[in-house]
């Protein structure tokens, strides 16, 4: 499984956290949004199922209704971890990729 800690949008509560990745045992794509523990905020997970966002066709724009523009090299880093199998966890945060470990 990989995984990428993104920068949220500007509305997000502040210390929320918000990730997309490739889920390799479901096969699809997925993004979480975990609002901080003391926050009102609804957590949001979503490609729970298998195959769900197979294509990211399908996945980008649901981002898009969240608020959330990734940026042309993390979706190609996506793709890759789909069609490579890889299983890293990247934090894209400040703007540039910055490994963290293994997914």
């Amino acid at each position: 499984m990989s995984r990428h800690l993104i920068p949220n949008p500007a509305d997000f509560v502040s210390g929320t956290e918000t990730v997309v990745g490739w889920d390799r045992p479901l096969s699809t794509f997925f993004l979480l949004i975990r609002p901080p523990e003391e926050s009102d905020g609804d957590q949001v997970w979503l490609g729970l199922a298998a195959g769900e966002f197979y294509e990211l066709d399908r996945f980008l724009p649901v981002l898009a209704r969240h608020g959330i523009v990734l940026p042309d090299r993390l979706v190609l880093a996506l793709f890759m971890d789909r069609d490579l199998g890889r299983a890293s966890v990247t934090d894209w945060r400040s703007g540039v990729p910055v490994p963290v470990g293994k997914g």
